[in-house]
């Protein structure tokens, strides 16, 4: 049984050793993604404490056949932040300006900047139509379905044009593919 395997069943039978692993080994990284979604600390805390919650209380929802627990985690978190700011009537950021709180460590500080990055440069380089469904899905939060809306295209073209963009990107900067594909 490999680890992810334990650790959904440790969730499925509500074991506390589940969450202490979640909170160990994701709890920074769910922050620092909160913080960048929200751009408030006492918010990004509320929000993690909540997305926790959820994970415990809907572990046996998961669904190892739909994808990894880690996206699965992800998914909730990031609703987490965007129900919280309907809910807040806080408007959604049109686009992330500084990713440089997206890969957090609380304990050393380090941070990925956008000078590492390049990001902006290298969505740059995508076409219209790839760049423009990456950044309903990624940067405004939306889901495949409301992007597929707000385009007037169908959701098949969505995942395809996400699935193309996320290619290419890995060609330029590995980094950011595999920071994306967390996300998405």
């Amino acid at each position: 049984m490999n680890e992810e395997s334990h650790i959904v069943r440790q969730l499925r039978n509500k074991e506390s050793g589940a969450m202490e692993f979640i909170y160990d080994n994701y709890a920074d990284t769910f922050y620092g993604i909160l913080l960048q979604i929200l751009r408030d600390e006492g918010h990004a805390q509320d929000c993690l404490q909540d997305a926790m919650v959820k994970i415990w209380k809907n572990g046996n929802k998961y669904n190892a056949d739909r994808g990894r627990l880690y996206t699965w985690m992800l998914t909730i978190v990031r609703r987490t932040a965007f129900d919280f700011m309907k809910s807040k009537n806080i408007k959604i950021r049109d686009k992330i300006q500084n990713i440089s709180d997206v890969v957090y460590d609380k304990e050393s500080d380090d941070k990925i900047t956008p000078e590492h990055l390049d990001l902006r440069k290298y969505l740059g380089k995508l076409e219209t139509k790839y760049a423009e469904v990456l950044d309903l899905v990624f940067f405004k939060g939306m889901t495949r379905d409301e992007a597929s809306q707000h385009l007037d295209i169908p959701i098949g073209t969505v995942k395809t044009r996400l699935r193309i963009a996320l290619r290419e990107m890995r060609k330029w900067y590995v980094v950011v593919f595999a920071f994306l594909m967390t996300i998405l």
